[in-house]
């Protein structure tokens, strides 16, 4: 057997493969019979031949489940499938009664192999695993045995740990190190469960994707246990905050079963919560008859948090709007009026839908709690304009609570403020320019209403000369049977005095997209070609370097740039990134464009190649046309890697054009 380094150990010694395949060593075991064997095997039954390979003697199904966080019966079956394909995999399983499973032979080609393929092969899986470790153990932690469960160098685990510090540091955990003894996590119980629920299980969080956190079995008793209790109780829980709420409760079980219960919370509850304390001591009282583990009273408390961070709606309680809660709202309308020109004061539904989400985001915001959304990408990406409401939302919440608004919080305010556009557009608002009289522009419009009366609402008809002073804030179409020389910020078509079918199919067309002329938006003193620069701050740095140098914008644009940046990435993935200011400060809306030379980590997660600076103007206007053909070159990846690969700045805006 093959130690890390390349020498022979003793046969109890763990195996360790990761210099046999640095080395190649592997390569006179690749025969054409074994090429499928990746196929036959999943990673969790991987996992469990190496705990078992490395184990000095017999493991049961209970051992081998904690470690991985599965339930007995899936280790069970999880063996029971690897005992069928043993033949095939090399390897051979000895169930010792009341000991557990004992690995009695090993093909050491086809492990070989199986390692070649990585088991942690990902950082994100190596800093699950590091956390979930850290987290559940009751003392130190020895680098050398993560090393040796990850089949990772010094190096590499460094580098997993300073990831995993950055999450620690979110829920106010350390990490503390002894010399000979290890790494040890330190921090309030609260703050772990929070992080490792989050951290850890958070990560699965899909809709339709069932948890497995520790114990699928107790999970699944916990989860009928509050099925049964919001049932009784008339509760409305999505479904992502029962799996969430299932999750915190299995997660308390496992914690005080292995003796770590939870301190007095670090805050006061401002009010008295009676109905949510009730529902929270029902919940306990169920799982400690079903399962046999005693709440304290400070578990309860832990329940009850997490009912105030779900939106718990009852006949059996009356919610009275809590002035704080009314005052933000009213501040959220106000500022995507005047910063967005969006008026949902007369708006009911949003402004219910806005209250009510406020009862339980603002209690998680309060008592610290992480609630991921699993739609966080899509709506920073299909979205925008509606994320980029919810940011300035989000300021009108943190002027009140003093408490920052992460990105996943954002995200949940900005479906209610797409929902409320798409309510608010459900008619395309056109503008009928006309040259030759009344008469003809009337038969316009009734045609223009007939032809398209499920799709275009006629705002006014007016002659060209009256156009100059015409406010266009409302409207998102115009159509006119003369050319009109000016650039405005709504997009025009051009048609014949009586509408005729290409005329139609022109205007079908820009209702569809309302993509209007983007060459406006574009200078070529305002575009940057393969750029040398290497990090966000730089690019940024740059580009509003350029603009003040060309007296475009103000001498602190860079600050005000990297503020709004600090609040949420503007990395929409594809190696696009749409940075720009919390407010408009420009006289007119144009854009910034850059490429640079290569790839540059904008964030934890997404690369950039492609910047667009985003300048939008004071004078407001409806950008709702700009806003949707960026959103359509930001999800094109063909269309990126042409502007990407132009090499003129000509070539660049052609193909910026061409969408």
């Amino acid at each position: 057997k093959f130690s890390k380094r390349g020498c022979f150990e003793t046969a109890e010694a763990p195996f360790f493969v990761y210099h046999s395949v640095k080395y190649g060593w592997t390569a006179s075991f690749k025969q054409g019979s074994e090429r499928g064997i990746e196929a036959l095997i999943s990673n969790r039954q991987k996992q469990i031949l190496w705990l078992l390979q490395k184990s000095a003697g017999p493991l049961n199904a209970k051992a081998i489940g904690e470690r991985l966080g599965i339930s007995d019966r899936t280790v069970r079956e999880e063996i029971r499938q690897i005992q069928q394909k043993s033949d095939a995999l090399g390897v051979k399983l000895k169930v010792l009664r009341g000991k557990g499973y004992l690995l009695e032979k090993v093909d050491y080609r086809r492990l070989l192999q199986l390692e070649e393929n990585g088991l942690f092969a990902e950082q994100e899986e190596r800093v699950k695993y590091i956390l979930k470790r850290l987290l559940l153990e009751k003392d130190y932690v020895r680098l050398e045995d993560l090393e040796a469960d990850l089949y990772v160098s010094k190096s590499t685990l460094h580098t997993d740990l300073k990831k995993v510090r950055k999450i620690l540091k979110k829920y106010d955990l350390t990490l503390a190190n002894r010399p000979h003894y290890g790494t040890k996590v330190e921090g309030g119980e609260f703050k772990k469960r929070l992080c490792l629920a989050d951290s850890i299980f958070g990560w699965q969080n899909k809709p339709g994707q069932q948890n497995t956190p520790f114990n699928q079995d107790l999970f699944q008793k916990v989860k009928q246990i509050l099925i049964r209790i919001i049932s009784k109780y008339r509760i409305r829980f999505s479904d992502i905050e029962l799996q969430n709420l299932a999750t915190h409760i299995t997660l308390a079980c496992k914690r005080i079963e292995d003796g770590f219960t939870i301190e007095p919370l670090p805050f006061h509850f401002k009010e008295s919560y009676t109905f949510e304390r009730k529902v929270a001591k029902e919940i306990t009282g169920e799982v400690e008859k079903s399962v046999g583990i005693p709440f304290p009273p400070a578990e309860i408390d832990y329940i009850l948090v997490h009912l105030l961070g779900t939106k718990l709606i009852s006949k059996h309680v009356a919610r009275q709007v809590s002035d704080e809660i009314d005052d933000i709202v009213n501040a959220i309308l106000h500022k995507l009026k005047t910063q967005f020109r969006w008026d949902f004061s007369n708006d009911k539904e949003f402004r219910n839908g806005l209250t009510l989400h406020l009862h339980t985001s603002l209690n998680r915001m309060k008592y610290k709690m992480h609630i991921r959304n699993p739609l966080l990408n899509e709506m920073k990406t299909k979205f925008p304009i509606a994320f980029e409401g919810a940011v300035a939302a989000g300021e009108c919440i943190e002027a009140v609570i003093h408490k920052k608004v992460n990105e996943d919080e954002i995200s949940y305010l900005a479906i209610h403020i797409a929902i409320a556009l798409e309510r608010m557009r459900k008619k395309k608002r056109v503008l009928v320019v006309c040259a030759t009289g009344l008469g003809s522009a009337k038969i316009l419009s009734y045609q223009l209403e007939n032809r398209f009366a499920n799709e275009m609402e006629i705002v006014d008809t007016i002659s060209y000369y009256t156009l100059s002073d015409y406010d266009l804030s409302r409207v998102d179409l115009i159509v006119s049977t003369i050319m009109i020389p000016d650039h405005l910020e709504v997009p025009v078509v051009v048609v014949s005095h009586f509408l005729e079918e290409n005329d139609a199919i022109h205007i079908q067309r820009e209702i569809g997209r309302l993509k209007g002329n983007v060459q406006k938006y574009m200078a070529p003193s305002k575009i940057f070609i393969h750029q040398e620069l290497d990090s966000k701050e730089k690019v940024i740095q740059f580009l509003c370097k350029k603009l003040v140098e060309q007296h475009a914008v103000p001498e602190n644009y860079a600050t005000l740039v990297l503020k709004r940046e600090a609040i949420a990435s503007t990395a929409f993935g594809n190696l696009v990134a749409v940075p720009h200011p919390l407010e408009p400060v420009t006289h007119r809306t144009f854009w910034t464009i850059c490429t640079l030379a290569r790839p540059i980590q904008w964030d934890e997660d997404k690369k950039v190649q492609l910047v667009c600076l985003l300048n939008v103007g004071k004078e407001g206007g409806n950008l709702n046309a700009m806003y949707k053909y960026l959103t359509g070159i930001v999800q094109n990846k063909a269309a990126v890697q042409k502007i990407i690969k132009s090499n003129t700045v000509e070539e660049l805006i052609q193909c910026m054009e061409a969408g």
